[in-house]
């Protein structure tokens, strides 16, 4: 019985994969041609959007990399005081390289110095010029006010700056290495000495005392 069924269905099929159409292209074929066709239009036109997409993509990423630019610049006036040295080594002048600096600073920090800059240009006094700055602006100001009122050299007092900031920056990373093994000693030891009194002391005082005893 099962070998007349497979007989069967193998008949009915076989005067449908004879059938062709007009000049030897099978129906089937033409669907899957006509289908793989929308399939190509359809990866065309996502990958079209997928490019636009990161191409829109991009304004956005910019300014998230500023961000947090900006959030980790706060942190660093030596590099900002060495940034201003290069400017200046270069042969700007102080207005010029604070303006190229703070063009190139990202955050609150890169605009203050933009408009001290343009303070600056217009005849402001240095103390007007710099009002409300961050730790990072503070400092570039304070190391080059003697190059802007009495005529020193500026490249060297923004390099002996950006030195004392890291030498602080050293100082203040020691002390806290040091205050945390003061602050471990407590916890590593009401760790390790139960321990110790344990595998150490306790066969050892348990041995004594099993020979005593004999």
């Amino acid at each position: 019985m099962s070998v007349l069924l497979v007989v069967a269905v193998v008949a009915a099929t076989l005067p449908w994969t004879a059938i062709r159409r007009p000049g030897g292209v099978d129906p089937a074929d033409d669907r899957s041609g006509a289908s793989t066709g929308r399939w190509r239009l359809g990866t065309g036109r996502v990958a079209a959007a997928g490019s636009r997409g990161r191409a829109d993509d991009g304004p956005a990423r910019r300014t998230a990399w500023r961000r947090r630019a900006a959030s980790s610049a706060d942190a660093d006036p030596a590099l900002l005081l060495d940034l201003v040295a290069v400017a200046l080594a270069a042969g700007a002048a102080v207005p010029a390289a604070l303006a190229t600096v703070g063009a190139a600073w990202p955050g609150p920090d890169g605009q203050a110095l933009v408009r001290a800059a343009r303070a600056l240009e217009l005849g402001a006094p240095w103390d007007v010029a710099w009002p409300q700055v961050g730790t990072a602006v503070r400092e570039t100001a304070r190391a080059l006010e003697p190059a802007w009122t009495a005529g020193a050299s500026p490249v060297p007092l923004l390099r002996a700056a950006a030195d004392r900031q890291r030498s602080r920056r050293r100082a203040a990373v020691r002390a806290a290495a040091g205050r945390l093994g003061v602050q471990l000693v407590v916890p590593l030891g009401v760790c390790y000495l139960p321990a110790f009194v344990l595998v150490g002391l306790v066969p050892v005082v348990v041995s004594l005392a099993s020979g005593l005893l004999r």
